[in-house]
């Protein structure tokens, strides 16, 4: 537990990639609430405060853990096209005008055949 309380700043990235168990809500809940108002916790997601009971079906703790949260956080929506999408689009973008290129330089290299 202290290896997640203890860090001067703590980072959670992808909440509600997967839904968490009972269990696993209630120890995520012990941690932010040890670390409420103490340490610094960044948490990312692409699910608004009320979609949160999804990822934590059933949970007690939910309606606790997102006023921990909303109590003193400073959420940052970026609405914009996905960095990762657009990174992939451009890296697949030039690997196929490379090969394009490359076949093209190739073809240009080889002698032409005559027809006799």
């Amino acid at each position: 537990m202290h290896r997640y309380v203890g860090p001067d700043v703590l980072i959670v990235d992808e909440i509600g990639y997967l839904p968490c168990d009972r269990q696993s809500a209630d120890l995520f809940y012990n941690i932010i609430s040890r670390r409420h108002g103490r340490r610094s916790t960044v948490v990312t997601t692409n699910l608004a405060f009320k979609q949160w009971s999804t990822v934590f079906p059933g949970a007690a703790c939910f309606g606790a853990l997102v006023d921990r949260f909303s109590h003193q956080c400073h959420p940052v929506d970026i609405d914009a096209d996905s960095w990762r999408n657009k990174e992939s689009q451009t890296f697949h973008k030039k690997i196929t005008t490379g090969s394009r290129a490359a076949t093209s330089s190739k073809d240009a290299e080889r002698p032409k055949k005559s027809r006799s």
